[in-house]
């Protein structure tokens, strides 16, 4: 982040709306404050990256719709995954390949990625699932929600299913998969993975609207879902 050093008089730290690049003074570099005030605009500019770059790979990422749609994997933070992955690897087509869009490298700056990586660690959100249909609106909405828990809360706090409550057009639901702890629902599909141990995941539907039910259904031992396909 861009500052000048001038002399005290000249010095616009503690100006509302100063220009930039910013005018301290030595002894204000020093002051927790001004660094504080940094690195909250440095953090606004790799956010606003952030999003650019997710922008991006959604609208790709959306014109392609499987045949029974389903919807796609979101990882940004983790470098081992290359880019935006189709829920089902094994059921991919010309039309509805694995992984779409050009790779997180190419549309997020690193500092982005790192930021995003910060914030789903400490909201301990392993993997975004984003079914087709919803729209990069509600999509940004919904992470905007882990922003401000992370800010609110100083990366301290997780992300649970209320703090979603009066998204619009939107249901979040939030899963740990786990042996023996598969996602069941009457409204809402359960997304296709291939096998991995353990994680996190945050789902982002369509609303269905109406009552949500729990129904008891088989569970296949030998798939223990995780979102492996979107790591090719």
């Amino acid at each position: 982040m861009a500052v000048e050093v001038v002399d005290p008089a000249r010095s616009e730290a503690t100006e509302f709306d100063p220009q930039w690049p910013l005018k301290v003074s030595v002894a204000e570099l020093e002051a927790g404050p001004v660094k504080e005030r940094l690195d909250r605009r440095d953090e606004i500019k790799v956010r606003r990256q952030l999003f650019r770059g997710l922008q991006k790979l959604f609208k790709r990422a959306s014109a392609f719709k499987g045949p029974a749609g389903g919807g796609f994997w979101l990882a940004p933070h983790w470098w081992f995954v290359e880019g935006v992955g189709r829920e089902d690897a094994d059921a991919a087509t010309d039309d509805a390949p694995p992984l779409v869009g050009p790779a997180y490298s190419r549309v997020i700056p690193a500092r982005a990625r790192q930021h995003a990586h910060a914030v789903l660690r400490a909201t301990q959100v392993d993997m975004i699932f984003v079914e087709d249909g919803v729209t990069f609106r509600n999509l940004e909405r919904t992470l905007r929600v882990l922003t401000e828990l992370y800010d609110v809360h100083g990366g301290k706090r997780r992300a649970e299913e209320m703090h979603f409550r009066g998204l619009p057009r939107v249901k979040v639901m939030i899963h740990e998969y786990e042996p023996g702890n598969p996602f069941r629902s009457d409204l809402y599909p359960e997304p296709k993975f291939d096998d991995l141990s353990r994680v996190r995941v945050l789902h982002i539907f369509r609303d269905r609207g109406g009552h949500e039910e729990l129904t008891d259904q088989p569970f296949d031992f030998s798939s223990t879902p995780a979102p492996a396909g979107a790591m090719g």
